[in-house]
């Protein structure tokens, strides 16, 4: 599929993104295509070229001037690149990992090698939203990914909750009915409640009470 012809305007937008991410520096446009079309598969109803944009949406509304220029680019190369490879028939942690496989590909072409093992590994902690286990001095823009993921999907209110809730069903429908994805929804759904915090940041902070509270009523629904 040629550039000219993608059907939806996000995917534009996204393209842009990326243009803006690498810079002055040369990349395969072969690749930033490829990378587009995998976020506008039709199946995709939430993991698309508009939950990244959703996040990147998040970023500019934050104060990122702690970052440094590496960590600045890693944070949007891991929000870029988190969900270019998504199966649902796959074992859990699979599509992370293989989305941080595809990235690096690309990343290691315009960034330094300390940088893209960053980008790497906070790609793969999307698979479980957590910190365990990684470089102390990758944290600060790690955690600043996973809550700007979490941000986009959870939202800020009960509706927009429901609504991207509604969006994931329907990319599960080859798999699970509609009972049965709302039984594994609250099953993730007490999973999260049980953390010490929902969201790793300052920038998350305000929102844990609302995400608090959109898990319990998600669980109190029949």
């Amino acid at each position: 599929m040629s550039s000219s012809h993608y059907p939806h305007p996000a995917s534009e937008m996204l393209r842009q993104v990326i243009l803006d991410t690498k810079g002055g520096q040369e990349i395969e446009k072969d690749f930033i295509n490829a990378t587009i079309e995998h976020y506008s598969e039709p199946w995709r109803h939430y993991h698309n070229c508009n939950h990244i944009l959703n996040m990147f949406g998040l970023l500019i509304s934050f104060d990122t001037s702690h970052l440094t220029q590496d960590e600045l680019q890693a944070l949007r190369y891991m929000i870029i690149f988190h969900d270019v490879i998504y199966k649902i028939n796959r074992d859990h942690g699979w599509s992370e990992r293989q989305s941080a496989l595809l990235g690096s590909l690309y990343v290691s072409k315009v960034v330094t090698a300390d940088v893209e093992e960053m980008i790497i590994r906070g790609i793969e902690a999307s698979a479980h939203h957590t910190c365990d286990h990684l470089e102390p001095e990758w944290i600060p823009t790690i955690s600043l990914f996973l809550d700007l993921d979490l941000l986009a999907g959870l939202g800020t209110s009960w509706e927009s909750f429901v609504d991207n809730t509604a969006l994931i069903q329907r990319e599960y429908e080859p798999l699970y009915t509609e009972a049965e994805f709302s039984v594994g929804r609250k099953k993730w759904a007490a999973g999260m409640l049980h953390r010490e915090k929902i969201y790793l940041t300052t920038y998350g902070a305000p929102y844990e009470e609302i995400a608090r509270k959109n898990f319990e009523r998600l669980i109190a629904t029949n």
